[in-house]
């Protein structure tokens, strides 16, 4: 791998930079300088350990998602799917949107989308509720947008089919559920993973 030249990580840090909302930083900017110039080797590591991380926060500690659990239910539903995925320890570089082709350009119908994810990797709705629990590990890319968990459906009385979604209120985040009978746009992407199957935990 290639190392990094002084004008690309200027670059980097330009867009970084403009690419922050200065409005919703909060933070004391003494104890910030205090931090840099006090240590600025061990600030310097830190920000290099955000940058190896694709530019993301570590999440701090193990998140172990019990993924074979039963999920919580929204009221007057019952569960009618769900495919259980082990123990997940949770890591935030595995984590990835996963898209129907002609989301990009329009809408795509729930039973067309929820047939077409059954061959890609995504995530069911234990992964929601620990999320919410746990929110400061949400993946930034969630932000603005319904990410869905479509390994886990619920119906109601009738028969009609429901999926279970992240939203945000106020900058905080909620769930929500929405009939299968709708459309979904780039708006509306699946809570998924990358190809090679995120770290399971052995169980004995």
């Amino acid at each position: 791998m290639a190392k990094i030249t002084a004008a690309e990580f200027s670059a980097v840090l330009a867009v970084l930079v403009g690419n922050i909302d200065l409005s919703r930083l909060h933070f004391d900017q003494a104890r910030l300088a205090e931090f840099v110039i006090g240590d600025p080797i061990l600030a310097g590591e830190e920000f290099l350990r955000f940058l190896q991380n694709g530019g993301r926060v570590h999440v701090v500690g193990e998140h172990i998602i019990d993924c074979d659990a039963a999920p919580s239910l929204p009221k007057g539903l019952t569960l009618e799917y769900h495919k259980k995925g082990g123990k997940l320890l949770w890591n935030p570089k595995d984590f990835k949107l996963r898209f129907h082709p002609e989301q990009e350009n329009g809408v795509v119908g729930g039973y067309t989308l929820r047939e077409w994810l059954k061959n890609e990797p995504i995530y069911n709705a234990n992964v929601l509720d620990y999320w919410l629990a746990h929110p400061y590990i949400i993946p930034l890319e969630c932000k603005g947008k319904w990410t869905y968990f479509w390994n886990t459906i619920f119906s109601d009385p009738d028969g009609t089919l429901y999926v279970r979604y992240l939203d945000w209120v106020d900058d905080q985040p909620i769930s929500g559920y929405c009939l299968l009978d709708y459309g979904f746009s780039t708006n509306s992407p699946a809570a998924g993973f990358v190809r090679e199957r995120p770290e399971e935990l052995e169980t004995s």
